[in-house]
């Protein structure tokens, strides 16, 4: 009965992370501000289309080298209903978020993909440019079952309990075929 189970689950996941996927994720607009000049030099994001896909770019470039950086990462959900959804509101160390495994699996998907398309690293030093190129979410890391809508994500950073900077980036799940 035990070993019916298993495999009637792995029949189920398999088929859930092997589903066609018939979404797409746009970004329509993103917005940095920065509040803190001594520290950041430039913080500058655009949104632009690459391959029949919805790309975003960033470059930054600090003044001084910053050695710890705390991130408050919020994301929230409209259904096509009008559902509101908050799918995570969290704080965490910056550096800390390329190197270790999240649990909150949009997360990791986020870590993922700014890994494969940026040369961030910790801690960031004084005048060198740092940049996000070409950075879109894949369909095929998320679920099968992401339902249509449009989202918003705020990351907002801090350095000794100081916020610097922030982005919004807005944004929506569509069908596509």
């Amino acid at each position: 009965m035990r070993v019916l189970y298993w495999i009637c689950w792995i029949l189920i996941i398999g088929c859930v992370f092997t589903a066609k996927r018939d979404f797409r994720v746009i970004f329509d607009d993103v917005g940095t501000q920065i509040f803190k000049a001594g520290t950041l030099d430039t913080f500058a994001c655009q949104v632009y289309q690459k391959n029949n896909r919805s790309c975003l770019s960033c470059q930054v470039l600090t003044r001084r080298n910053v050695h710890k950086v705390t991130v408050r990462a919020f994301l929230e959900f409209m259904k096509k209903n009008m559902r509101l959804m908050k799918l995570f509101d969290e704080r965490f160390d910056g550096c800390l978020f390329f190197n270790t495994v999240q649990k909150n699996p949009l997360l990791k998907i986020f870590s993922q993909a700014l890994d494969r398309f940026s040369n961030l690293t910790c801690p960031l030093k004084a005048n060198l440019s740092y940049n996000v190129e070409y950075f879109y979410l894949s369909e095929e890391d998320l679920p099968s079952f992401t339902p249509t809508g449009t989202f918003r994500c705020l990351a907002e950073f801090f350095v000794n309990q100081s916020m610097i900077t922030r982005v919004i980036i807005r944004g929506k799940v569509i069908p596509w075929h």
